[in-house]
């Protein structure tokens, strides 16, 4: 079920993996992403942001969920400091003993406590949704993933953290107008990936050069 146009170049045939376990797939990917050096990924993380940009649920938001990037991922922080620009509410996750909590920031730099996984979080004493989420939508949230394929399935690094969070959010705010967007390089796009019950999907992804929707 692919909805996926070209946004600039094209990339080469997805691999399917839908009977490969999630574990060994993960260590491809993983493997895949060591291979390629800073420059190819802020390259091709310019064109995903770009992408984003282009997209209208992130026009139309005035709140941004976004992530703090992890050094072989889609790299995000000039998209928040873009959305800031423009006037957009912007949050980021931190990992809390309860899963993921999604803290307002003003800034790139709020994000200044150093997660043991690498990633930057903001501190638990920043506003956090939804207890500030008076004006939060319509929305849009950048998902990280290992690997998506092309039914908008995401493979994570194995916490379960986002589909906790994703699942709880449709629970708890079921009209909340918030699109999700899953970013990724060509090389983390799949054909299939093996998906379980509790996997939440994404409704775009977005790659370099591919759209997904």
């Amino acid at each position: 079920m692919s909805g996926g146009h070209g946004v600039g170049g094209s990339s080469p045939p997805s691999p399917t993996f839908p009977f490969m376990t999630k574990t060994k797939l993960r260590t491809i990917i993983k493997q895949k992403l060591g291979s390629l050096s800073k420059e190819a990924i802020a390259a091709g993380s310019g064109a995903v942001i770009r992408a984003v940009c282009a997209e209208e649920a992130y026009k139309m938001s005035v709140a941004l969920f976004a992530f703090m990037s992890l050094p072989a991922e889609v790299q995000t922080a000039g998209l928040i400091r873009r959305a800031l620009a423009a006037g957009k509410r912007v949050f980021v996750p931190r990992v809390a003993e309860t899963g993921l909590m999604f803290h307002e920031i003003s800034a790139v730099e709020d994000a200044s406590v150093l997660h043991a996984y690498g990633m930057a979080e903001p501190p638990a004493v920043l506003p956090c949704f939804p207890a500030c989420d008076g004006d939060a939508e319509p929305a849009c949230m950048l998902v990280p993933g290992l690997a998506f394929d092309r039914h908008k399935n995401r493979l994570g690094r194995g916490r379960g953290y986002y589909d906790a969070f994703l699942t709880a959010l449709r629970r708890d705010h079921p009209h909340m107008r918030c699109t999700l967007i899953g970013v990724c390089l060509n090389i983390q796009l799949v054909d299939a990936l093996p998906v379980t019950a509790h996997d939440v999907p994404v409704d775009i992804v977005l790659t370099e050069s591919e759209r997904i929707a």
